[in-house]
């Protein structure tokens, strides 16, 4: 059955490329510190091979070598070097990876879009409708 249908339906979203995420709880140790040091087998290899690699804290404080906490997200530069968390305190966080997105992305304030027309566009029917509500008082 595809993601977001049903038998008979068809799917309101399309499958993700593969991805991989993992969820980590590290406990904090009164004198030692939990480390874990991610190295995945090669049966767990992603076809195309993923090269963006990223992690999301959720709770505590972790350094990879850098420290990351509550809130924060980090994107780690390609490598083939070994990952080490180091929990600072007890610490919650997701690790995830993926291929690489196809397009060069265009950032506007508050959006992402998939090239400057694009975003152009999104930003000039923003106007307009910023105008109208003026006009009409609800602005």
């Amino acid at each position: 059955m595809p993601v977001g249908g049903t038998p008979r339906s068809t799917p309101r979203i399309r499958a993700l490329p593969k991805i991989l995420s993992l969820h980590f709880l590290l406990r904090a140790l009164s004198s030692v510190k939990s480390k874990l040091c991610i190295a995945l087998p090669p049966e767990l290899e992603l076809s195309p091979p993923v090269s963006v690699l990223w992690a999301a804290v959720g709770s505590g404080v972790v350094l990879v070598p850098d420290k990351l906490s509550q809130g924060e997200l980090a994107a780690f530069e390609p490598s083939n070097e070994t990952l080490e968390f180091e929990a600072l305190s007890d610490a919650e966080f997701v690790l995830g990876s993926a291929v690489p997105h196809n397009h060069d992305l265009v950032l506007g304030d508050y959006s992402v879009h998939t090239n400057l027309g694009a975003l152009r566009a999104a930003q000039a029917r923003i106007s307009v409708i910023r105008a109208s509500l003026i006009r009409e008082g609800r602005l």
